[in-house]
């Protein structure tokens, strides 16, 4: 698997900490058809749930782009789960990167 799956490498993404998501506003929901990223994002629920393994997620909200350091605990067509049970839609995830 190749390392990022960035849709656009010139957008900024700006750190957050995981707790300030829940604040963040998002689009509407819908489901991704995009398999590569989900097929990521599996993974690293696979690595995040037997060797706690985190990852680093770009995506977008209504305020801007964002990035976050974290283990993905769940994930299904709409949205992942993030450890703390924060979710992100998954229309919105813009790139998965382990690191």
């Amino acid at each position: 698997m190749e390392n990022t799956l960035l849709t656009s490498t010139h957008e900024h993404f700006v750190p957050i900490d995981k707790s300030l998501i829940r604040s963040l506003r998002f689009n509407r929901v819908e489901p991704s058809n995009n398999q590569a990223l989900q097929s990521k994002l599996e993974y690293a629920m696979r690595l995040g749930n037997t060797h706690h393994v985190k990852v680093r997620l770009y995506f977008s909200t209504l305020e801007g782009n964002y990035k976050v350091e974290t283990t993905v605990w769940a994930c299904d067509s709409t949205s992942v789960c993030l450890k703390g049970g924060i979710w992100i839609p998954l229309s919105h995830i813009r790139g998965v990167e382990f690191y």
